[in-house]
């Protein structure tokens, strides 16, 4: 089995992602992404962080039967529990993310599940990693809305 928890965060443009990844072994890995979107917004970032785990998924071959996927997001759990039976998303960007975790659940059994106790811990540890990008001076700048100096070509 594979374990992974996510959570996504949002300021201006800027849209973080979380996730822990904790192996059959209890292995604990993390990971951190960021990435800038013009409309970006809390529910978006977390949809992210959900693209971010599934990707990871994709890269690890699937070698383990069951995959569960936390969120302590109540509308993205609603959104793609169960794996994403349905097609009930007109937005291309989740559209895709729907078709990916269809595709995942043919070859596993994959779960989405809202933190629960159990996983708390680790549901901080994720807050924490998509907010990492705070720490990016480049980002920095933007969020603070001070003038990035370009050098004229």
């Amino acid at each position: 089995m594979k374990t992974y928890i996510v959570d996504g965060s949002c300021k201006k443009y800027v849209l973080g992602a979380g996730v822990v990844e904790i192996d059959s072994q209890d292995f604990v890995e993390v990971h951190s992404f960021r990435i800038m979107h013009l409309g970006a917004t809390s529910f978006l970032a977390e949809v992210y962080a959900l693209e971010c785990a599934v990707n990871l998924i994709r890269e690890s071959n699937i070698h383990d039967k069951k995959i569960v996927i936390y969120t302590d997001n109540k509308e993205v759990y609603n959104l793609f529990k169960g794996g994403a039976k349905k097609g009930i998303s007109n937005y291309n960007y989740i559209c895709t993310i729907e078709k990916q975790l269809k595709l995942l659940s043919k070859l596993a059994n994959l779960q989405i599940k809202l933190v629960d106790k159990k996983m708390e811990k680790m549901g901080a540890i994720a807050h924490e990693l998509s907010r990492v990008y705070f720490d990016d001076p480049l980002i920095g700048k933007l969020l603070n809305k001070t003038s990035i100096d370009l050098p004229l070509v």
